[in-house]
This record gives structure tokens, sequence and C-alpha cells, in this order.
């Protein structure tokens, strides 16, 4: 293991280690802004929800297709969004 001996030891850091955390921790910040539903937007839960109150039998799975069909289509735009710490599909009518 001769070849392996350096003059500079692995575990020293190189550079602005502490400006590269602060880069990163800015980073993360700034994207978890955009952590919330919008009041143009709704989700899969407010939208069976609004159906079932308006008397319309309609289930998750079967909401949950038509939206992501409509999405695909160009009707609406969807977003992936963290709410509770699980990640949820954001819908918004596209409008032209």
């Amino acid at each position: 293991m001769a070849g392996n001996k350096r003059g500079k030891r692995l575990d020293q850091p190189n550079g602005d280690t502490l400006g590269k955390i602060d880069d990163v921790l800015a980073w993360l910040v700034e994207s978890e802004q955009d952590n919330y539903v919008k009041p143009d937007e709704f989700t899969v839960d407010m939208a069976v929800k609004k159906m079932l109150n308006a008397g319309l039998q309609v289930t998750d799975a079967a909401l949950r297709c038509k939206l992501s069909r409509m999405a695909k289509s160009g009707e609406l735009a969807s977003r992936n969004i963290r709410l509770n710490g699980k990640i949820n599909s954001v819908y918004k009518r596209v409008t032209v």
C-alpha cells in the first residue's frame, strides 16, 4: 500500500466548506418555500370532497386517473409538493 501514501490527508477540507454548506442550505430553504397549495390550485383530496358535497359519487383512484389524463392532454398543469410529509400532486386549470 505504499502507493496510497500522499502528503495530503483525506479528512482535511479543501476550499470554502462553510460557504458551500450555506449555499446548499439557502437552496433548500428556497425550494421549500413553494411547498404549499396556491389559491388557484387543488389536490385530489380537495376535489373528491367537493364532488362528494355536490352529491357526485367518485373514488380517489378514478379522479386521480382523470386528472392525470387531463394534465397529459394540457387541460391542467400539475406540480408536486410535500404536504404533511407526503408528496402530493397539485393541479391548476390552464387558461389560454
